[in-house]
């Protein structure tokens, strides 16, 4: 994989990496809102599709109590800075090549209240293929050519 590449997938993964689930539960916002039990914002993404074929989405787990709304906020204030777009959406999927799911949020995994996975297109200035996508995904990452949860 190419350097250019490679520092940018490296951004977004940071940047979604360094966000917790330690949302303040006395927060209305953070918890779904008043009366909203904790369901909320279920998605968000920040997306450089057109820029360099990539977008990061993070998800709340099936059954998951915790919104995600604290995680989705400090994903809209890195994603701009970083030359992407945030979306309460799905990453988009055409022109999609693959993804990573990443195995430790997986809805098992109790630690998080998101699921975070990575789409890789065929757009952009470097276009991913099948090969130099699943080449992207971590060793505790789960490589698929559909889009995942």
């Amino acid at each position: 994989m190419d350097t250019q590449r490679l520092a940018a997938v490296a951004v977004l993964m940071m940047v979604v990496a360094a966000c917790g689930s330690d949302s303040d539960a006395s927060d209305p916002a953070a918890s779904g809102g008043a009366g909203g039990g904790g369901q909320g914002l279920t998605v968000c993404s920040c997306s450089r599709k057109d820029s360099v074929g990539y977008c990061q989405q993070m998800n709340t787990k099936p059954g998951s109590a915790a919104g995600i709304a604290g995680d989705c906020a400090y994903m809209d204030s890195t994603c701009a800075p970083n030359g992407g777009v945030y979306a309460t959406a799905a990453c988009p999927t055409e022109d999609l090549v693959g993804t990573c799911l990443d195995d430790e949020s997986t809805p098992d995994d109790a630690d998080k209240a998101y699921m975070l996975t990575n789409y890789m297109y065929s757009t952009g200035s470097q276009p991913f293929t099948v090969e130099i996508a699943e080449g992207t995904c971590e060793e505790d990452e789960v490589f698929s050519t559909s889009p995942q949860p």
